[in-house]
């Protein structure tokens, strides 16, 4: 049933994307604690440009650099309160950098310590690394969710989706199969209620944002999400 009912949400998130691209990608992006923004990096392309910091409303709308391009920009991370950015920029990837930190609604960069090497993607896990029997799926990520809860983003080598996954077995899609290509572990809320991720639609492997609201609580599971789907809608790269 659940199943039936994300084709529905999966099939207008498709549509969506769909739509023209930009020649511009996300390269990173993450939610901040009160899941009211998205900070991300944006380059010209493949390989091309940084084009600097921006953020987005988790509505898709607002959009706005924060910080200008002055390097490669990667772990951006969100202060407590939400109202701090502080990133990790690189005259290209792999190379010694600086930690920077600017205020959330824009203003002057400023750096804070030297970048250490930059972070390794999350190791591909097997089945048995997870909490639950992922069947024939491949875990890409595993990502902490509030609640002791886990998002497992999968792969059957066609498409890829995102489960979330209880401690007591539970475990329901918040990102169904067929809407992008997932690119990157998903960032969560401080709640555990809405997730960002950059994911790619299109055939050229670019990667977009992708921002996603959980359904409210079954009356009698107040702990864990209902019987109907989340809302996942793709928030950059579509012609408005």
């Amino acid at each position: 049933m659940i199943r039936a009912l994300l084709a529905v949400c999966g099939v207008a998130a498709s549509l969506a994307a769909s739509q023209p691209l930009p020649a511009t990608r996300v390269t990173t992006a993450r939610i901040s604690p009160d899941g009211q923004w998205i900070a991300f990096a944006r380059q010209s392309g493949a390989g091309g440009a940084p084009l600097g910091l921006f953020k987005i409303t988790i509505g898709g709308q607002d959009e706005q650099r924060v910080a200008p391009p002055d390097g490669v920009i990667s772990d951006i991370t969100w202060s407590p309160k939400s109202d701090a950015i502080v990133y990790a920029s690189r005259s290209s990837a792999g190379e010694p950098g600086r930690l920077r930190s600017v205020p959330a609604a824009g203003g002057s960069p400023r750096s804070i310590a030297p970048a250490e090497a930059p972070v390794s993607p999350p190791r591909s896990l097997t089945p048995k690394d997870s909490m639950v029997d992922v069947r024939d799926a491949t875990v890409l990520f595993v990502t902490p969710v509030a609640g002791d809860r886990q998002a497992l983003t999968l792969s059957n080598g066609k498409e890829t989706w995102i489960d979330l996954a209880s401690k007591a077995g539970d475990r329901v899609t918040v990102m169904p199969p067929g809407v992008a290509r997932i690119v990157a572990p998903p960032s969560w809320s401080a709640d555990g209620k809405r997730f960002a991720v950059v994911a790619a639609p299109g055939g050229d492997g670019a990667g977009e944002i992708f921002g996603g609201f959980l359904p409210l609580p079954q009356p009698n599971r107040p702990d864990w999400v209902g019987a109907a789907p989340p809302m996942v809608r793709q928030l950059t790269g579509i012609a408005r």
